[in-house]
């Protein structure tokens, strides 16, 4: 539990986080989310669009008209493409 009513972890929490799990000088949250991103498209396996992925890191879908028509969410294919990613992630580690 943490005393902030903030539902975020911050950015030097994280950074703390992975230098205890031994990833200091080896690897970085950006770092995770851009190797996420390339696997789910890339992966034969999951091949999720640019667009999906995008849409759970949290980043705007640019289009035409700067994003003020745009409303997609795509909430069922991104809870569909979260459980593969983690199926995936378990089926890497129980490879080793």
């Amino acid at each position: 539990m943490r005393a902030s009513s903030n539902s975020y972890i911050s950015k030097a929490t994280l950074v703390q986080i992975f230098h205890r799990l031994g990833y200091k000088d080896v690897q970085c949250a950006h770092g995770f989310r851009a190797s996420a991103k390339t696997l789910l498209m890339e992966q034969p396996e999951l091949r999720y669009s640019d667009i999906v992925t995008e849409l759970q890191l949290g980043h705007r879908i640019k289009d035409t008209h700067g994003g003020a028509y745009n409303r997609l969410d795509e909430i069922d294919t991104r809870i569909l493409m979260m459980q593969d990613w983690a199926d995936y992630i378990d089926k890497l580690r129980g490879s080793t």
